[in-house]
């Protein structure tokens, strides 16, 4: 491919030039200079080129008629152009010559700050390449701001699946950082993801938080290894396997190791319904923090930072905390114990089946917006633990069935809710109840990047 590029000299004047490919031609200019190809075997070329007059900018690629994966780098210029929209999601179709983002307003609430008003950012260069997300809140009871950033930047000088991962934030009663370098490779259905990187975060204010927690800082590094291959869809089908593992690291009050393995699939079944199996297993040792433990009742609250609905006390009843109505996907997937917060054992194995059912309105062959994306299923979920990993003789179970909303209206995704999910685990065993059948019911938000 050849190399276009312009020169502008500070009397106002402007020259195009190009590096033609390797023909062995040479390209004869007004100038009466000439440029050389640029022989593929070569690394770098280089050209000498004499002006009568001061060169004030150099610009490669100045029509965006060639293909670039990165502009910012095509001139000497301090920052690269910016095109900046608000409420309009041009960043789904950026500008090629310089970064587009969008402004949007906000508004949330917690116990503790009251309403929160503020503005969220979203950019990008080359969907979705050089990534930013920001958003910047204030509590009109507390005047606290919080603030959140994460930005991700491809590093095609190493390697074009190559991306350094950061996110700076100071959120409800926690204030921590992360970076991550991350290798992440697809090819149609399959993929394979490799990221390694450290994360610090400071536990400065537990009033925030409707479950326990332990104050201070927790600081350790990572490793996530995952492979698999699923189709497109809101339901895919597909297979994956995971390793994760973590160790506590400069500054940590908490010194511990954690690690967990683990596989998800889904396959079609029969009359179309769809089978998903998820089976994980992992341990840890040493001073784990409240939001590092194993839970049967769900993922730990490590992760809850994650979902702004819970992450802090006010948008969601306290009464549904209290209860256990609360549910979040993750550690023993028990939604019977989705309020016990406390752990048994440093070792645990869990599992967890479910089966779609379809859509009973869909029989009507009539079509009822948002209703007609309800998706039932039926699902059974076990969980173990104990002090050595094999050693596992107490296991609790339950059954039950999901209702869940898959399909949202717009003004309910802007607020980053994608889909609700109402569990009823109907029965379960008597390591968990001595009442087996009653009616329960929980409810879990699945969330989605500010879009």
């Amino acid at each position: 491919m050849p190399l276009d590029f312009r020169i502008y000299f500070t009397d106002g004047s402007q020259h195009d030039y190009r590096i033609p490919v390797a023909t062995g031609e040479f390209i004869q200019k007004d100038e009466g200079q000439e440029i050389s190809a640029w022989e593929f075997k070569e690394n770098e070329k280089n050209i000498y080129l004499n002006f009568p007059t001061e060169v004030k900018n150099i610009r490669i690629n100045p029509e965006g008629k060639l293909l670039d994966v990165n502009p910012f780098n095509n001139t000497n210029d301090r920052f690269p152009k910016l095109y900046v929209y608000g409420l309009k999601r041009q960043y789904l179709y950026p500008h090629s010559d310089g970064y587009t983002a969008t402004i949007f307003p906000f508004l949330f609430y917690n116990q503790i700050d009251g309403i929160q008003i503020g503005l969220r950012t979203r950019g990008n260069y080359l969907y979705s390449d050089y990534q930013h997300r920001f958003h910047f809140m204030l509590g009109l009871q507390s005047f606290r701001p919080e603030i959140d950033f994460w930005f991700e930047h491809p590093l095609y000088a190493l390697h074009r699946d190559l991306h350094f991962v950061s996110n700076v934030y100071n959120l409800t009663g926690v204030s921590g950082s992360g970076f991550w370098l991350q290798w992440d490779s697809e090819y149609q259905s399959k993929f394979s993801r490799f990221t390694i990187g450290w994360q610090w975060r400071n536990y400065y204010e537990d009033s925030y938080f409707p479950y326990p927690v332990s104050t201070g800082k927790i600081s350790y590094l990572e490793i996530l290894v995952r492979k698999g291959y699923w189709t497109h869809g809101y339901f895919p089908l597909g297979a994956e396997a995971s390793f994760h593992a973590e160790s506590s690291f400069l500054g940590s009050d908490y010194p511990y190791v954690k690690w967990e393995i683990g596989s998800s699939s889904r396959f079609l079944l029969l009359l179309n319904q769809k089978l998903t199996v998820n089976l994980f297993t992992g341990g840890f040792t040493g001073s784990v923090p409240l939001q590092k433990i194993f839970r049967y009742g769900g993922g730990s609250t490590f992760d809850f930072l994650q979902n702004p609905y819970l992450r802090a006390n006010g948008i969601l009843p306290q009464k549904w905390w209290e209860d256990g109505n609360i549910f979040k996907a993750g550690g023993g997937e028990l939604r019977s114990l989705a309020n016990r917060w406390d752990s048994h054992g440093n070792y645990y194995l869990s599992g967890y089946f479910s089966l779609t059912l379809g859509n009973p309105i869909n029989l009507s062959h009539t079509y009822l917006p948002y209703f007609s994306d309800i998706l039932l299923s039926t699902y059974s979920a076990w969980s173990t633990s104990g002090g050595k990993w094999g050693s596992f003789s107490r296991y609790l179970g339950e059954l039950g069935l999901t209702l869940s909303l898959t399909r949202l209206p717009f003004l309910i995704n802007y607020f980053d809710l994608d889909q609700i999910h109402f569990d009823f685990p109907i029965w379960v065993n008597r390591n968990i109840s001595e009442t087996a059948l009653k009616f329960r019911w929980t409810i879990r938000l699945d969330i989605r990047n500010f879009e």
